[in-house]
């Protein structure tokens, strides 16, 4: 029935395009159209017209439609008593225990989370599918869920999976994220550059090690850069110095009046090329050449 706010318009099977009077989910798309499963197929009306899908002219597997939920792309996921459909309005994909990891062929109710994963709850437990590759599933009897059919589920705003079973209660799974294979493996490329990188830097700075002015004692001065972390260290045996950067040409760039021997000094944003660092300390005065790449 449709309810305007004054009248109700009832629609029947006998007095429209209606399967069947047994209505077991509605769902509206982003064209205002209105999806019903029945207990005899899947209907659409669009205020006008009515469309019928069964398995005499589809390809749904089951003739009962038990769930219905629309994704962000208008793509209708219809859930029947054996197995799960994606129908986009041309093409139908369809996902059962013979192909996919789905827990259940029974799927009794559907819904999306914020980050545009799709949950079911089936009689086998309950799934979770980001609608391309990836599946995480909850089976009934295993871990924290009992051996029993999930009816359905609904989730908050804050991502909290609501999930009801026929005998055995509510249960909620809180603070889940899905694992994400492809960002997981760029993460761990990139992990991989950047200790490329800092084994880089660390060789630049033996090199420069090798490169310090001549020195005696707790005197000696060596500055190792960390190129890939964006500093570098100066060490003496003093425990502060004054320290003034030259270029190629011999020009002041940078001073450091009060450097605490030791620490990170940042060079993020001197330009690239070769330096000379004076470094003066109480004791004596050193110079030692640093190449920034």
């Amino acid at each position: 029935m449709q309810f305007d706010g004054v009248n109700w318009n009832k629609y029947t099977a006998s007095e429209g395009g209606l399967l069947s009077d047994f209505i077991l989910c509605v769902a509206i798309d982003r064209r205002d159209r209105k999806w019903l499963g029945t207990n005899d197929g899947l209907c659409v009306f669009d205020g006008n017209r009515w469309t019928s899908y069964t398995t005499r002219n589809s390809k749904l597997p089951h003739n009962i439609v038990l769930s219905l939920a629309i994704d962000k792309d208008n793509v209708k996921w219809v859930g029947t008593l054996e197995g799960l459909c994606r129908f986009d309005g041309t093409s139908w994909k369809l996902f059962s225990t013979d192909d996919c990891p789905i827990p259940g062929n029974q799927i009794n109710d559907l819904a999306f989370d914020q980050e545009g994963n799709l949950w079911m709850a089936t009689d086998g437990g309950v799934a979770v599918y980001d609608t391309r590759s990836q599946w995480d599933v909850f089976a009934a009897g295993q871990g924290q869920l009992p051996r029993c059919m999930f009816q359905n589920l609904t989730i908050d705003k804050n991502n909290n999976v609501y999930v009801g079973s026929d005998e055995r209660g509510l249960f909620c799974l809180s603070g889940y994220k899905m694992r994400n294979p492809e960002a997981e493996a760029q993460a761990a490329a990139e992990e991989e550059a950047r200790r490329a990188a800092l084994a880089e830097a660390q060789g630049e700075g033996d090199k420069a090690a090798a490169e310090e002015a001549a020195g005696t004692g707790d005197e000696r001065v060596k500055i190792t850069p960390y190129l890939a972390e964006g500093y570098i260290t100066i060490t003496t045996g003093s425990a502060t110095a004054a320290l003034t950067f030259r270029n190629e040409r011999g020009e002041v760039v940078r001073t450091v009046p009060k450097y605490k021997v030791g620490g990170h000094l940042s060079i993020a944003k001197m330009a690239k090329g070769t330096y000379s660092i004076e470094v003066k300390t109480a004791k004596t005065t050193r110079t030692v050449k640093f190449t920034l790449r």
